[in-house]
């Protein structure tokens, strides 16, 4: 009898220790739990104070709204102001009718650089070495002339692109002449000609002058008169339809 209260007396015992241990467990979990979520709720809170805009930054972002504004409007009213650049109701095609005047005289040019060296023709090269030289000068320095002005047309005037906008330019190499890329292409043909060296096919680009005068004058001068009214009448008031040289008062 007892032995079997000792161990009735063990047993109730380490049931009290269990169940102290499960107590113990279940106060640690809890703890922890606790902590855990304090943990996550400041975390969170402190990343919403984050987010919001400290008054520094909200007069910096009111500061830098205000100056893209005033750049804007300066843009915008150096674009409706400016006399350098108007602009048509209309379109103007990338190739105008007067670009006939480029093929027509430039296989003229070819022809003609070919027959000035077939016999009896041939007899306009000079003999002398000294005027052959002057003439492949001339020609060279009339290439390079030639080349500036549709480079000049075509990337810092931007032509192609102000024509299909419907915008009249009158800056930079327009400021010259009202048609400087066909201008170029005349002194290029003249260049070949020169540096070709027949003194019988000089007269050429006397023709090429007129042929190109007259051209523009029923095609591309009609159209832009067409388009721009008097905008573009005050043009031909100051800017020669060809020549480069300032135009007399």
């Amino acid at each position: 009898m007892a032995d079997n209260k000792n161990i009735n007396e063990e047993a109730g015992h380490l049931s009290d220790e269990k169940q102290a241990l499960l107590d113990e467990i279940k106060r640690t979990y809890s703890a922890s739990a606790e902590d855990t979520g304090l943990e996550e709720a400041t975390d969170i809170k402190e990343e919403e104070i984050s987010k919001e805009p400290s008054p520094t930054e909200d007069v910096a972002s009111e500061e830098s709204s205000e100056v893209a504004e005033t750049t804007l409007e300066d843009e915008l009213e150096e674009a409706i102001t400016s006399p350098a650049i108007s602009t048509s109701k209309h379109t103007m095609p990338k190739y105008g009718k007067g670009f006939i005047f480029v093929p027509v005289i430039s296989i003229i040019t070819i022809i003609a650089v070919i027959l000035g060296h077939i016999h009896p023709i041939d007899y306009g090269i000079p003999g002398n070495a000294t005027y052959r030289y002057i003439y492949l000068g001339l020609g060279v320095v009339l290439c390079v002339i030639a080349l500036l002005f549709i480079v000049n047309a075509v990337t810092e005037s931007n032509i192609m692109l102000n024509a299909q906008m419907g915008k009249l330019v009158t800056t930079g190499v327009y400021s010259k002449t009202r048609h400087p890329m066909y201008l170029g292409v005349l002194l290029a043909c003249t260049g070949a000609l020169f540096i070709s060296g027949n003194a019988f096919m000089y007269a050429l680009p006397i023709v090429y002058w007129i042929f190109l005068s007259v051209l523009m004058d029923r095609t591309e001068e009609k159209l832009l008169i067409k388009n721009f009214g008097d905008e573009y009448k005050e043009y031909i008031e100051s800017t020669n339809k060809i020549s480069p040289l300032p135009k007399r008062s």
